[in-house]
Order: C-alpha cells, then structure tokens, then sequence
C-alpha cells in the first residue's frame, strides 16, 4: 500500500509544486509535504507563452523566487526551477525522483483549476498522491455561503461569518528541507531570459524577506498613527499606492500617466475623470482622448 502524505509510513520523495505562495513561513504545502516525506522537491515551473511576463512582474517574481531559494537553502534544501508546462514538468519531475506524492496549494482560477485536473490525471496514472492544501486565501473559496445561496447579498452577514470562521492554523517552518541525490536544481534566470527588460525604478523587493521587513517598519513606526493619516493624501501617511493608481495634472500629463500603465504592461486602463460637483465631465473626456491620440 502507498504511503499517505501526513501518514504513515513515509513516504521516500514528495514534491511541492510552488504556485502563489513563494515563501518558506506558514506554507502549508510545504509544511505537508516535509513532514509526509524524507526527502522533498521543491519545484516552480516558469510557464512560458502565457503572456503575463511584463517587466514589473517579471521582476518582482524573480525576486521572490531568489528569495524563496535562499530561505529553501537555509533549511538544507533548495528550489528546482523548470520550463514549459507546468504539469509535465511536475510529472516528469515525480518520474525522475521517484515521487509518491505531489502537494500544491489550492486555487479558484479557471488556469488553476485546469492545472489541478491535469495533474489528478496525471498522478492518477501514475499512482502518485496528489493532495491540495488551503493557503492563498484567509478563508478557503465556498466555505462562507449563505442559508439560502451560494454567495452573501449583503454585507454584515457576511463580515459576521468571516469574522467567527475558525481560521486554519498557521503552518512552521519546517526544521529541514532534504532534496534527493542528484537532482538538478537549475540556475536563477535573468530576468531578460523570463520575457521581461526593465522594471519601473520604484518598485518594491519581492520576496517574503522584504515583505517582512516592510510589515516590521510599519507595526514599529506606522501602526501607532495609522487611524489619524490613512485618508492623508497630501502627507505621507497614506498609501503610496494611491499616487501610482490616480493620474494628476493636464491633458497630457495624464495621459502621459495611463500610457505608462499601458508600457509596465496592462492591457486595459479604466479611466474615471474627477469634476466637480455638477460639472459635465465630457469636455475633459475629449481633452484626454486628443491627448491620447484616441480621436482621428
């Protein structure tokens, strides 16, 4: 009989396919897969052809990638980097390791749920293990429905189940990562070979090592405050998000704003023009399309 993950026997190789979750803190994937196996892959697949490698966040995934394999090497292990399809290359993985057991982290996206059901096919052949685990979201997807549907209408009662749902715990860190012998772990990419050249200069590390560092500075120095300045937006206090998302000045400075969206690689820009009160917003609509080059 096969090992069970989380059971006993052990099992003798489990991978770990990384999806959203890059770090090595409360992964219940990880945490899974460590304490099912002696020896765990850690493994994420660079998808190529999808179309989303835009240089922000061709950068900002390089970085945590970097980040996660420098946390994965202080536990002993390290991370496997592959091309191509994501479930060929786990089970192509799980032929040369021997794998008995996949673990990845549950997700809701129509790419998502195709990736699962290919790997159940896969794995089902091949008689591997495949379990998914709770971790991208707070609540797991459909775990909050209402009496009489399958979605809240109304807020309160909503926040009163989301408030009172008893949340998973959180995962450890695993006291060791054990990669099987031989394994070829592959060099970090460039991020020119993922598909993406510069990045804009303002854009924050990735990586869960800078994420807590970021959460550090503001528990110490911005939560104190944060009730007074969090609508400051003329200080400092507030999200520097807003100044990224919300385009200022002439016709032409925004519009010099939404192509910059356009070139950091989105493909569709939603533009609200703000007046004031009673005042027809369609002359300022014409002044941004000439400026946009939106009018013939």
């Amino acid at each position: 009989m096969a090992a069970k993950l989380a059971g006993l026997p052990r099992m003798r190789t489990a991978i770990v396919l990384f999806t959203r979750d890059l770090r090595v803190s409360d992964n219940p994937a990880l945490d899974l897969a460590c304490r099912s196996a002696e020896h765990v892959v850690p493994v994420f697949v660079l998808h190529e052809g999808l179309g989303f490698a835009v240089p922000n966040r061709v950068r900002f995934l390089r970085d945590c990638l970097a980040d996660l394999r420098e946390g994965l090497r202080r536990l002993g292990g390290d991370l496997v980097i592959r091309r191509g399809d994501p479930v060929c290359e786990v089970l192509r993985l799980a032929d040369e390791t021997s794998a008995e057991g996949v673990v990845v982290a549950r997700d809701v996206s129509a790419y998502a749920r195709r990736r699962w059901q290919q790997l159940q096919k896969g794995c089902e052949e091949r008689r591997i293990e495949l379990r998914a685990v709770d971790s991208v979201t707070v609540v797991p997807p459909g775990a909050l429905t209402p009496g009489g549907g399958d979605h809240f209408k109304v807020f309160t009662p909503y926040w009163r189940g989301w408030s009172g749902y008893q949340r998973r715990a959180q995962a450890g860190i695993p006291p060791r990562v054990s990669l099987p012998a031989g394994i070829k772990v592959a060099s970090m990419p460039a991020a020119a070979s993922m598909g993406g050249p510069d990045a804009t200069a303002r854009l924050p590390r990735g990586g869960e090592s800078a994420a807590r560092q970021r959460m550090e500075k503001w528990l110490s120095a911005g939560l104190a405050a944060y009730d007074r300045r969090h609508d400051d937006l003329a200080g400092d206090g507030s999200d520097r998000l807003i100044d990224a998302l919300v385009a200022h000045g002439s016709a032409q400075q925004v519009a010099g704003q939404v192509s910059a969206h356009f070139a950091a690689g989105a493909d569709h820009v939603a533009v609200q023009l703000l007046t004031e009160t009673d005042t027809d917003p369609v002359p300022g609509y014409g002044e941004l399309a000439n400026a946009l080059g939106l009018v013939a």
